[in-house]
């Protein structure tokens, strides 16, 4: 027996929200993550500036492999990015306009 078009819809919608769901919790981990680092980051440069005000000097800091670190931060994925007023499709075709 062949399925139905109302089957057969409920299977792509189920692996879309499924997919969208991944999605979703690998982008809050990227968040959680990224919130951490900055965090530590702070509290490095804060230490860091401590230490020069103790006495150490950038070349002593240096030579046991604390030298700073330049921040590197990306502001935006590469590619395309879609504005508000554009309207982006999918492979299927199906316009993802709201």
């Amino acid at each position: 027996m062949t399925k139905s078009v109302q089957e057969l819809v409920h299977e792509q919608v189920a692996a879309k929200i499924t997919a969208g769901e991944a999605l979703q919790e690998a982008v809050i981990e990227v968040e959680r993550i990224q919130a951490s680092l900055n965090e530590a980051e702070s509290e490095a440069t804060k230490a860091r500036r401590a230490a020069l005000k103790a006495g150490w000097t950038e070349n002593e800091l240096k030579s046991l492999g604390l030298a700073g670190r330049p921040r590197t931060r990306r502001t935006a994925p590469a590619g395309r990015t879609v504005r508000n007023n554009e309207s982006e499709s999918s492979d299927d075709g199906v316009s993802n306009d709201a």
